[in-house]
């Protein structure tokens, strides 16, 4: 089962997901508490990214290669580092590729190589990845198909990417299943 992000309430176009879900993304200062609903967290850079995985109420972290700095001579400023991540996979968080802000940015080539750079450290540190187009009109929205050719493109390998895309589903899933840490509900 396939479900997309997205950022419009309008009726979107019929694309071949099972599911189209309108996230609401919140900041940091909003998130108190367990809420039972997918708990999204735009993080501009770095030091928010790193405030973010530090909460475990928080399931996705959307928006960690947008940052505004310029990236350096030798590497990038992709909003992601070592201990990021590492908080990322201990907390059960996955971090959010935007596809259609990567698509319609005038930054998209900075956006392109610092969601690389983001796919290699996600590969090393075991994070979970959400693929999604987070799109905020219908005409942003994109096809599963396209997404995961995208994301190959990138640099994530064919599995990897279709893991990506059923993110959603497995986070919505243990949203259901988990009552507290080490006991789920059994169906």
């Amino acid at each position: 089962m396939l479900t997309d992000l997205v950022l419009f309430k309008e009726e979107g176009f019929d694309l071949g997901y099972d599911a189209i879900i309108q996230a609401q993304v919140r900041k940091l200062k909003e998130v108190k508490g367990r809420l039972n609903d997918l708990v999204i967290v735009e993080a501009r850079d770095g030091e928010e990214a790193r405030k973010a995985a530090e909460n475990k109420n928080i399931d996705i972290i959307l928006g960690v290669e947008s940052s505004g700095k310029r990236d350096r001579m030798h590497s990038r400023e992709s909003g992601l580092n070592d201990a990021t991540c590492e908080l990322c996979r201990t907390n059960g968080i996955a971090v959010a590729i935007p596809v259609a802000e990567m698509l319609n940015s005038p930054r998209r080539i900075e956006l392109i190589g610092r969601t690389m750079q983001n796919i290699r450290l996600f590969r090393k540190y075991k994070v979970r990845v959400v693929a999604a187009s987070f799109a905020k009109n219908k005409y942003e929205q994109r096809t599963p198909n396209d997404i995961a050719a995208m994301l190959r493109a990138l640099g994530m390998t064919p599995k990897e990417a279709i893991a990506a895309l059923n993110a959603v589903d497995d986070l919505l899933r243990d949203k259901r299943e988990i009552v507290r840490k080490g006991v789920r509900i059994k169906e």
